[in-house]
C-alpha cells in the first residue's frame, strides 16, 4: 500500500558541521606543519601534526562530508526514510568520539607508525564497528526503497563502502599489546607492501570514490542538466576500482622489490588516467549540456565552480601521478618533498573544492535559507584554488632543488654535495611559499565556515516538514533479459562485444544493488592479493651478506620510541639502489634487513638524513648530545624516564608473529634491557670526558634511566646487521640470553 513519509534533515546537518569543524582543525594542523618545515623550528609533538592533518583530512573532513551528503542523497533516491535513526544517531556520535580519540592519542605519542593507518587497534576497531553500523543501514535502506532502479550515485556508494571495509580491516591486522599498543601481523617488506596498498585504498575508497558518486548526484541538480553519459559512469566507477587497487605499489621503484612490482605499479598509475578521464569529462559535459527545462535556466548554482574546479585538479592531479609513476622521475623526486598525489589531489586538493561544493549546495537545502553572500563564496573558491596551486608548485620545486644536490655526481662518480643539510637549506625558501598556499587554503576554509555559518543564522524559527508518497516495489519485476547480437558475418568474439557493449547486466545489476556491492568486494579482494603478492615474495629473502639477529630488549624499547616520536615523517630507513645514494648513505638496502621490523620505517620522504645505515657513524656521546640538543622535539624523549615493564609483552607478542625471541630471553628481557642501559651511560660519560649526562635544564641525571639511552641503542643498531657475521650475529643474540 502506498504510504507518506518524511526525511529526516537534522543528522545531515549535524554531519555537515561536524565536517565544518574538522575541516578547520585539519587545515589547521596542516598550516602548522607546513610552517614548522618551512622555518625550521620544532616543539614537543611537532612531529605529529603532519600525520594528525592527514588523518582528521581524510576521516573528519572528508568521510563526514561524505555521510552528509549520503543521509541527504540515499533517502531521496529510494523514496524511503533511512532505514534506522537510531542507527544513524549512533554513527554520528560514535564517529566524533572516534576521531577526538585518534588525535589525542596521536599528538599523545600513541600510533602505528604507518602512513593514514596511525590510529591504534582499539581505535580502528572502534571505526570497523561504526562503519558496519553505516554499511547496514545504506544496504538495509536499498533493501526497503521504493524505487526499482538505482541512479549512479549509489553504485559509488556501494562500492566505497564495501571496499573500503575491505582495506580497513585487512590493512590494520594488528596484534595488541596494550590498549594503545599493537604490532601489524605482517612485518618488513610485507609491512611495507600492506601500507602503501592501505594507504592508496583509504585514499580511492573513503576519498575518490564517494566524492565522485556525489558529485553524480549533486551536478544534475545544481546545473538542472541530467549526466551527460551512462556509458562512461559504468567505465568511470569500475575501471576506478580495479585499477586504483592494483595501483598502491607506487612508489615502489630502486627500492628492495621485485622489479615486475614497480613496473605493475607504474602501468596501473598510468592507466588511472582512464577513470579520471570518464569522470572529468562526464562531469564538464554534464555542467555544459542542455538544460532540463527552462525553469532551470536561472543563475548558477554556487557550488558548480568548486565542483568545475576541483574536477579540473582531479584531471591534473591523474596526469602527475602518471607521470611521477615513471623511474626517471621517481628516481630524482623520490623520498623528497614531492607527493604527486597529496598535491593537487587528496583532501587538501581537489578533495577539499568537491566538498566545500557539496556542503555549499546542501546548506541551503538543509537549513532552508539562501546562502547570504556569493561573493564570499567567490572568494573562499579563489583563495583555495591559489592555496592549492601554490602549495603544488613550492613543493614540486623545493623537491627538484633538493633531489638535484642531493642525487648530484661529479664526473668521477662521487656526490658532489655530501652534506645533506646543504640540499635541505637550499629548498628552505621554497617551503616558504608552501607556508603561504597552507595559510590561503586554511583562509578558504574560514570564509567558507562563515559563510555556512551565516546561512545557518538565516535559517527560519522552524524548519518545513515535507511530506511524500510513494508505493513500496512489488515482489515481480521485468529482469533485464540478455540482448541478441545484430551483426552477422563477423567472428563470434565480436558478437559477444557488441552483447556486452549495450550493458544489458550492468542494468540488471541496478535492480540487485547487492549484487553491485559484491561485484565490488570480489574485484578488490583479487586485485588485492596481486597487489601484495611482492611483498610477501620478497619478504622471505634473506640479505645477500651478513646475518640479521632480532633487536635486543633495550634495542627494541629504543624503537618504541623512534616509532612513537614520528620519526619516519622526517627520516627515511632505506637505501635505493642508486649510485648517489649507495655514495652517500651506504650499501643499497636489501629485503631481508628488514625481516624483524614490526612495522617497517621506510618513509616516503626526506626532510632529515636517511638513518638506514646510521649505526655505527656517530659516538654515543655525539648522538646523545645531537638528540638532545640538536633536535628540541625530541630532546623530552631523551630526558624521559624509560619504563621496562612492557618488554616481556612485547617480545613474547613479536615472538608469536615468528620472531625468534627464546622463552629465556622473554623472562630476563628487564634485567638485560638494564643491562645494556647502565654500559651504554658508562660509555657516553667516558666519551664525555668523565661528565654525566645533563638534561635540557643543566641538571645532573642518570642516563641508564631516560628514553634517550634506549633510541640511542636502537639507532646505533640500525644497518650494522648486514656487516656483521653469522658467528658475531650469533654472539649479539647470545649476550641476551
Amino acid at each position: 500500500m502506498p504510504s507518506h513519509f518524511s526525511y529526516d534533515e537534522s543528522i545531515v546537518r549535524r554531519f555537515l558541521w561536524a565536517a565544518c569543524g574538522w575541516g578547520l582543525v585539519a587545515f589547521g594542523f596542516s598550516f602548522l606543519a607546513a610552517l614548522q618545515l618551512g622555518a625550521g623550528w620544532a616543539i614537543s609533538g611537532s612531529a605529529h601534526f603532519r600525520p594528525v592533518a592527514a588523518h582528521l583530512a581524510v576521516f573528519g573532513f572528508v568521510a563526514n562530508a561524505v555521510f552528509c551528503g549520503v543521509y541527504y542523497s540515499t533517502p531521496r533516491l529510494c523514496k524511503t526514510p533511512m532505514l534506522s535513526r537510531a542507527l544513524i544517531s549512533l554513527h554520528f556520535w560514535g564517529w566524533q568520539a572516534l576521531l577526538l580519540a585518534g588525535a589525542g592519542t596521536l599528538l599523545a605519542g600513541f600510533g602505528q607508525g604507518r602512513p593514514l593507518a596511525e590510529f591504534e587497534w582499539s581505535i580502528d576497531l572502534l571505526l570497523a564497528a561504526l562503519w558496519l553500523v553505516f554499511a547496514v543501514n545504506f544496504f538495509g535502506t536499498l533493501l526497503v526503497r521504493r524505487e526499482r532502479h538505482t541512479y549512479v550515485a549509489l553504485w559509488f556508494y556501494s562500492a566505497a563502502i564495501v571496499a573500503f571495509g575491505v582495506f580497513h580491516v585487512l590493512g590494520n591486522l594488528a596484534l595488541p599489546v596494550g590498549p594503545l599498543e599493537s604490532y601489524p601481523l605482517f612485518g618488513g617488506v610485507r609491512d611495507i607492501s600492506v601500507q602503501r596498498w592501505h594507504a592508496s585504498g583509504v585514499e580511492t575508497f573513503l576519498g575518490t570514490v564517494p566524492l565522485m558518486g556525489l558529485m553524480y548526484y549533486v551536478l544534475p541538480k545544481a546545473s538542472g542538466r541530467p549526466v551527460y553519459s551512462y556509458r562512461l559512469s559504468v567505465v568511470h566507477l569500475w575501471s576506478l576500482v580495479l585499477i586504483a587497487t592494483l595501483a598502491g605499489s607506487h612508489p615502489s621503484h630502486f627500492v628492495p622489490l621485485p622489479s615486475w612490482a614497480s613496473t605493475l605499479g607504474l602501468v596501473f598509475h598510468v592507466l588511472l588516467l582512464v577513470p579520471s578521464a570518464a569522470g572529468v569529462l562526464n562531469g564538464w559535459l554534464t555542467m555544459s549540456g542542455p538544460k532540463r527545462s527552462a525553469s532551470a535556466s536561472g543563475s548558477s548554482d554556487p557550488a558548480l565552480p568548486f565542483f568545475l574546479v576541483g574536477l579540473l585538479l582531479y584531471g591534473a592531479s591523474a596526469c602527475a601521478q602518471a607521470l611521477s609513476a615513471f623511474r626517471f622521475s621517481d628516481a630524482a623526486l623520490g623520498f623528497t618533498d614531492w607527493d604527486a598525489g597529496a598535491a593537487l589531489g587528496g583532501a587538501f586538493g581537489w578533495g577539499s573544492l568537491m566538498v566545500f561544493g557539496t556542503l555549499y549546495w546542501l546548506a541551503p537545502r538543509v537549513f532552508q535559507a539562501q546562502l547570504p553572500s556569493r561573493r564570499l563564496s567567490a572568494k573562499h573558491l579563489w583563495l583555495t584554488t591559489a592555496g592549492v596551486l601554490l602549495t603544488a608548485f613550492a613543493s614540486l620545486a623545493a623537491s627538484l632543488a633538493q633531489g638535484e644536490m642531493l642525487y648530484a655526481l661529479s664526473p668521477a662518480g662521487q656526490v658532489l654535495y655530501p652534506d645533506f643539510i646543504d640540499a635541505l637549506e637550499r629548498a628552505r625558501p621554497l617551503r616558504w611559499l608552501g607556508v603561504l598556499g597552507a595559510a590561503l587554503s586554511l583562509a578558504g576554509a574560514l570564509v567558507g565556515a562563515y559563510n555556512l555559518l551565516s546561512t545557518w543564522r538565516a535559517r527560519p524559527s522552524k524548519y518545513a516538514v515535507e511530506s511524500h508518497y510513494a508505493a513500496p516495489l512489488t515482489r515481480s519485476y521485468e529482469v533485464e533479459e540478455k540482448p541478441q547480437p545484430t551483426l552477422a558475418a563477423v567472428l563470434e568474439t565480436a558478437k559477444k562485444w557488441e552483447v556486452f557493449s549495450t550493458l544489458w547486466w550492468h542494468r540488471r545489476g541496478e535492480r540487485q544493488p547487492l549484487r553491485l556491492g559484491a561485484w565490488a568486494g570480489c574485484m578488490v579482494l583479487v586485485a588485492s592479493l596481486v597487489q601484495l603478492a611482492p611483498g610477501f615474495v620478497s619478504g622471505r629473502a634473506e640479505p645477500s651478506t651478513g646475518a640479521i639477529a632480532p633487536y635486543t630488549p633495550l634495542e627494541l624499547m629504543g624503537r618504541e620510541v623512534y616509532v612513537s616520536s614520528g620519526c619516519v615523517q622526517c627520516h627515511s630507513g632505506v637505501v635505493r639502489q642508486l649510485w648517489s645514494e649507495a655514495k652517500r648513505d651506504g650499501e643499497v638496502s636489501e629485503a631481508g634487513e628488514f625481516a624483524y621490523d614490526y612495522p617497517a620505517q621506510w618513509g616516503t620522504r626526506r626532510t632529515g638524513p636517511d638513518l638506514a645505515r646510521q649505526g655505527g657513524r656517530r659516538s654515543t656521546q655525539e648522538l646523545v648530545q645531537l638528540l638532545s640538543s640538536s633536535e628540541p622535539a625530541y630532546g623530552h624523549r631523551v630526558d624521559a624516564p624509560l619504563s621496562l615493564e612492557s618488554l616481556p609483552a612485547r617480545m613474547a607478542a613479536l615472538r608469536s608473529l615468528g620472531v625468534p625471541y627464546t622463552e629465556a630471553e622473554v623472562t630476563g628481557a628487564i634485567g638485560h634491557a638494564t643491562q645494556q642501559a647502565i654500559e651504554l651511560a658508562d660509555v657516553f660519560t667516558a666519551q664525555n670526558g668523565g661528565e654525566p649526562f645533563r638534561d635540557a635544564r643543566g641538571r645532573v641525571t642518570e642516563l641508564a634511566d631516560r628514553q634517550g639511552v634506549a633510541l640511542v641503542a636502537y639507532l646505533q643498531r640500525l644497518g650494522t646487521d648486514r656487516f656483521k657475521s653469522p658467528a658475531d650475529a650469533e654472539q649479539s643474540q647470545g649476550g641476551q640470553r
